[in-house]
């Protein structure tokens, strides 16, 4: 499965650089393909937003942010499958980046409770 995912990666690669950040239409596509490579793709994405937003949040001089808190034991396969349902609800998200679209997806699933 491992050698499927990095075999796309090189298709992928050798292809010509988008002109922006991946759109939330293209993760969409590899999240609900039925291809385990795709699938690794898209986790692979989901899961570099959630490290960057909880890195983001951990920071004390980032300025004032709506916070996730995301289950120790939920998986990258399951916020594939949140992303998929978030998607699904949400078609006019779609056409924004996928970074943005990942955040939304998490904070709706996993704010943190206000103090």
């Amino acid at each position: 499965m491992i050698l499927a995912a990095l075999a796309a990666g090189a298709v992928l690669s050798s292809s010509p650089a988008p002109d922006g950040p991946m759109h939330a239409r293209s993760l969409y596509t590899l999240c609900a393909a039925k291809a385990d490579a795709a699938n690794i793709l898209c986790t692979t994405y989901i899961m570099g937003v959630t490290d960057t937003w909880m890195y983001l949040q951990s920071r004390d001089d980032m300025p004032a942010m709506p916070r996730t808190c995301i289950p120790g034991g939920l998986t990258m396969e399951a916020l594939r499958f949140e992303f998929v349902a978030y998607v699904d609800l949400h078609q006019e998200a779609l056409d924004y980046d996928a970074d943005q679209v990942v955040a939304a997806m998490e904070l709706e699933a996993h704010r943190c409770p206000v103090k």
